[in-house]
């Protein structure tokens, strides 16, 4: 049996990284800034498509596990778990790089999303099943994959009354061959 990290076994697309595009991050209304943007000194008002320019305050992370309908990878609960456990603990060591100063607090937001296609035999371009991933979420529209992301972002940042908001699409690839 093939042993491979988890680094290699799986893929996190953060946020549909597409060429010069940063992640979507969302930022929230000016109504809704907390008050780590006005301790940061922020006094740029985002909008709907501007990205990471700061990291304090409450930040959701969602994570996405993709599961593929009749496709060979398939996530255990196990492999899940040890998953979500790993990007904890890059979070909650992320959240300390700062120090306290920093006010970072994250919150996860986990689930499980179904798609047609296998997403790790698809070419890197392909995120044809993301955009079917998010559209399955109530409320996220949107004419393509970057689209939806940011409508789930924003989406999710108001939820949890967050200052930021992004979203890690995690991939399973223990079987593939590369």
């Amino acid at each position: 049996m093939k042993t491979k990290s988890l680094a290699i076994n799986m893929i996190l697309v953060c946020a549909l990284m597409f060429s010069g595009v940063q992640p979507a991050l969302a930022y929230p209304p000016a109504a809704q800034q907390s008050a780590a943007f006005a301790q940061a000194g922020v006094s740029y008002l985002p909008g709907f498509y501007d990205t990471s320019a700061f990291l304090v305050g409450t930040v959701v992370t969602n994570i996405i596990f993709i599961e593929s309908a009749g496709g060979g990878e398939n996530w255990s609960q196990p492999r899940k778990d040890e998953v979500f456990a790993k990007i904890t603990a890059g979070l909650t060591d992320l959240g300390g790089a700062g120090g306290m100063d920093a006010g970072v607090n994250f919150v996860t937001d986990v689930r499980t999303i179904t798609v047609s296609q296998e997403p790790i035999s698809l070419p890197g371009s392909d995120v044809s099943w993301i955009y079917d991933a998010l559209g399955t979420i109530p409320g996220v529209s949107g004419a393509d994959a970057r689209e939806r992301a940011f409508a789930f972002n924003n989406q999710q940042r108001t939820l949890f009354n967050s200052d930021w908001a992004y979203t890690l699409f995690v991939v399973d690839s223990l079987n593939d061959a590369n």
